[in-house]
């Protein structure tokens, strides 16, 4: 897995927006205070698994084989909008995606968290930090005319960026 972090603006969510368009990725926007099951849920939805009566082990089981079947790259972002609990099964689908399925994780302060949970000694952080570690991205903050003229660059006229 690879993890991006980096400020909002920076145009995480654009790219991968834009790659999983053109590249038949799963990508799954996390909304703010989703909850673990709320997360397996989309991931379902995205990948067309039924996993409703099944328990929070047999959800994330269901996913995984479909993930791996379907050798599809996985981009989790906004991560930072999620709640504490999110993070057991982000640890659960890099342990059982690792080496087998591509996977991205995005957000604003996503390593800092993940890094302070283990330095805290909350189950299953520090594992998570040392897979993570050296697959982290840090993105600078740009400033709105480098990212409209970085797009501009690759071909996208799209006028949603003006966001920026």
């Amino acid at each position: 897995p690879v993890l991006i972090d980096g400020r909002s603006g920076s145009g995480k969510s654009f790219a991968l927006q834009h790659y999983s368009q053109n590249h038949d990725a799963i990508y799954v926007r996390i909304q703010y205070n989703m909850r673990m099951a709320d997360v397996l849920l989309a991931i379902a939805d995205q990948i067309n698994v039924d996993i409703t009566g099944l328990r929070p082990f047999q959800r994330i089981d269901k996913i995984v084989q479909m993930l791996v079947s379907l050798q599809r790259l996985l981009i989790l972002d906004e991560m930072e909008n999620q709640r504490s609990d999110v993070y057991r099964v982000l640890k659960d689908l890099v342990d059982n995606l690792t080496g087998k399925v591509g996977m991205v994780i995005s957000g604003h302060e996503i390593w800092s968290e993940i890094s302070g949970k283990a330095t805290n000694g909350i189950r299953g952080m520090f594992q998570l930090r040392r897979r993570l570690q050296p697959k982290l991205v840090k993105l600078p903050k740009f400033d709105n005319d480098v990212i409209l003229e970085g797009m501009h660059a690759i071909g996208i006229k799209d006028s949603k960026i003006n966001r920026y």
